[in-house]
């Protein structure tokens, strides 16, 4: 039974939905065909991908090619494809599986004329097929090799020896691939035992055959032959393997079921319906994040498989997913005990929503206190102020409340009347307080309405929202009396103006990114335009030996030039997604800083009037410091590389030394045009450079020092700049010190 809020989810999203009336034909193409598991599933979750919306109507062909996939099958399934869809329109096609994608990168155009929106799933080995990556989208089938393998060796630690079951299809040949190469990568020290499952028999009497003490199975074949006829893994595995008494991993869902123990599994259901929605975006003209979704892996296992092989829950990854468990009492009947107790709830609140009216008529019937003394009441219990005016007279009635509202004891305190009420007003506001009254005195407006700042009992200046009405007329309908309430809004206020800088900084955010882009963009196609140009020159034209080492110089300074380019973006993206690994070890300082003295040199060879001084601070020889060599080594060049762009002569020095016992400070010193006070902060930033937008800067991303400040940070460390204008600059780089006593075979 479904629960009330999923209905109404259900609903809500079904009616936007059918917001667009047009119908959209899809279609499905699956590499395999009807009764194979992972493509009955994975077009399951199409159908679930699509189900909720009525606008889409789905056809499905499967091509068989586990069966059939030499050349002349897929040309007599093109002429087969053209004929049924001459006369159809497609607005979008699913490709399932690595022979689905491959048929339509090969034929696909040729069968329906109009390009259509295109997304894959199930593609095995999609970084290596060569594909218009603007045009498809798709989700990516990876493995997860290292992970499966990491819970084999964790839940059978006596393990010597992996098979390895797999055939000779293109999916078993590129899954066997990946699992060599992962144990070759991680467990080098473990043998493994290849079987191959394609014909039924042999793989049956090589299990037959096997020592199975120590063993375990990693399942690769999807697909085998009995009797010339193929069979479904599903169909057979349990009676061949049960029996076997070996643990069985493999790296798909479908397996599951008292078949296979577990692991890091991939969904077919989750890819075809991710496929689905990924196509729905293409066919209403979404833009993409990324180009490929990655593959969702959920670890999951089978409780009895569990308890059969002695494996216990507390080695299980944390949030993983175990079938097969006995229901709880609660998981078992939970539905119904919601429904009891959400009816028992209900019946509650409708009594007391009876007992409550049942009052309300009994105080109703008692005697009615004092209109006004109520009235204060509530007012006061809504931190609200009253306040009553009779036109002419000398006197304004005001509650207690209003005058605390001001920062006033009690009424007698605050002691205002129409003679003196301007000396409350702040003099900007008192203007526009007079022109809301008389435009509701004059019937210009129904309501008196005034948001205006007011002075406190200590004369500091508050917000406050003033409301009033005429309540009382004369016989010649002249207003005579009005009534109204006064409001403490400064929380209001101060949210408005929360909101106004969180837009105005999410705007800059927008147009620095913006900006940054277009420069990126720039930045990029300079370096490809040099290595493509050269390039051609080298390849098309005959060169001397002299000419042609100039030119492959070239090519090479603008290659590194646009790798550089790549590694900012990247360290940028890996920070934002927080994936950047802090590696803290011992190591020589001393060496650091004469390799980044080797590698800095050369940034200077287009400057011969500055020179690089290092700097070294002799109390550290003897002892290692302990904290991430790679990263510090890639700041300091960052810096040096910074300051070089900027220094046309002088010198640049790379200064160390010890602040107490506490820290270790790292200087960049150099004699270069300098940074006003103002962009100390701002050069920081992501995408900025001494405070101008970054499409006017002619060179470099913006991202260097902003890459630096983020890795100081991760360090436990803190990043600074001195600088004045024409003046040179100082960064200034200090990080939390541990010294370690070297012994004589430590290395870096």
């Amino acid at each position: 039974m479904k629960s009330p809020f999923v209905i109404l989810f259900l609903f809500i999203y079904s009616n936007l939905c059918a917001i667009d009336d047009e119908i959209h034909d899809v279609l499905l193409l699956n590499s395999y065909h009807v009764g194979y598991n992972w493509t009955d599933m994975l077009t399951e979750g199409v159908i679930d991908g699509f189900g909720a919306c009525s606008g889409y109507r789905i056809f499905v062909e499967y091509l068989d090619s586990k069966r059939f996939y030499d050349q002349t099958y897929f040309n007599s399934l093109k002429d087969i494809y053209k004929y049924k869809y001459r006369d159809s329109n497609i607005d979008g096609i699913i490709c399932a599986d690595n022979h689905a994608f491959e048929f339509f990168l090969t034929y696909g155009d040729s069968i329906w004329k109009d390009p259509v929106p295109v997304t894959f799933c199930g593609v095995n080995n999609i970084d290596d097929i060569e594909y218009d990556r603007n045009r498809y989208k798709g989700v990516r089938e990876d493995i997860n090799v290292k992970e499966n393998l990491d819970l084999i060796f964790k839940f059978h630690p006596q393990t010597d020896t992996l098979v390895i079951i797999s055939d000779e299809t293109l999916s078993g040949k590129i899954f066997h691939q990946q699992v060599t190469d992962g144990l070759t990568n991680n467990y080098a020290h473990i043998p493994y035992i290849n079987i191959d499952g394609t014909e039924f028999s042999n793989l049956c009497n090589k299990l037959d055959s096997l020592n199975k003490e120590n063993k375990v199975i990693i399942l690769l074949n999807l697909y085998s032959i009995k009797n010339s006829l193929p069979i479904n893994l599903h169909d057979f595995g349990k009676d061949i393997f049960q029996n076997t008494n070996i643990p069985i991993y493999s790296f798909w869902d479908f397996l599951l079921d008292d078949f296979i123990v577990g692991g890091c599994l991939v969904s077919a259901h989750s890819q075809g319906y991710d496929a689905a929605n990924l196509l729905m975006n293409m066919i209403h003209g979404k833009p993409f994040a990324k180009a490929n979704l990655s593959t969702n892996h959920i670890n999951t296992f089978d409780n009895s498989l569990l308890l059969k092989y002695k494996i216990d829950e507390k080695l299980l990854p944390e949030n993983s997913i175990i079938i097969n468990k006995p229901a709880t009492f609660w998981n078992k009947y939970k539905t119904y005990i919601v429904f009891v107790f959400t009816t028992l709830i209900l019946l509650i609140v409708a009594n007391i929503l009876m007992v409550n009216h049942m009052l309300a008529r009994r105080k109703a019937e008692t005697k009615l206190l004092d209109s006004e003394k109520r009235l204060e009441m509530a007012l006061n219990s809504a931190n609200e102020g009253l306040w009553d005016y009779i036109i002419g007279n000398e006197n304004i009635f005001i509650n207690t409340n209003l005058a605390i509202l001001l920062g006033y004891n009690s009424v007698e305190d605050l002691n205002l009347s129409p003679k003196n009420w301007r000396q409350f007003i702040v003099e900007e506001d008192k203007q526009k307080l007079e022109s809301a009254f008389n435009a509701h005195l004059n019937n210009t407006t129904d309501f008196f309405n005034c948001e205006l700042r007011m002075y406190r009992k200590n004369r500091t200046q508050g917000w406050y929202a003033v409301h009033g009405k005429i309540t009382e007329f004369d016989s010649k309908n002249q207003a005579i009396r009005i009534t109204g309430i006064l409001i403490d809004i400064n929380s209001q206020k101060d949210f408005e103006n929360e909101l106004k800088q969180a837009k105005e900084k999410a705007e800059e955010s927008d147009r620095l990114k913006s900006s940054f882009l277009a420069n990126m963009s720039h930045e990029i196609r300079t370096p490809m335009n040099a290595i493509l140009g050269f390039s051609d020159i080298v390849t098309e034209q005959e060169l001397e030996t002299k000419e042609q080492h100039i030119y492959l110089r070239q090519i090479k300074y603008s290659a590194e030039k646009l790798l550089n380019i790549i590694n900012d973006i990247v360290d940028i993206s890996k920070i934002e997604s927080g994936q950047l690994d802090i590696n803290f070890v011992n190591f020589d300082v001393e060496k650091l800083i004469d390799n980044i003295s080797i590698t800095a040199r050369p940034l200077l060879k287009d400057n011969p009037e500055v020179s690089l001084i290092i700097d070294k601070d002799e109390k550290l020889k003897g002892y290692y410091i302990h904290t991430d060599p790679l990263r510090l080594e890639q700041i300091l060049l960052n810096l040096i590389s910074n300051s070089a762009k900027f220094t046309t002569k002088g010198s640049i020095i790379l200064r160390y030394y010890l602040k107490g016992n506490e820290s270790i400070i790292f200087n960049v010193i150099d004699t270069g045009e300098g940074i006003a006070k103002q962009y100390h902060k701002v050069i920081f930033e992501r995408f900025r450079q001494g405070g101008k937008s970054i499409n006017k800067i002619s060179s470099g991303t913006g991202l260097g020092l902003s890459i630096c400040k983020s890795l100081v940070e991760l360090m436990n460390g803190k990043i600074s700049v001195a600088s004045k204008e024409n003046m040179g600059s100082t960064f200034i780089v200090e990080l939390p010190l541990i010294l370690i006593p070297q012994k004589k075979k430590d290395l870096i």
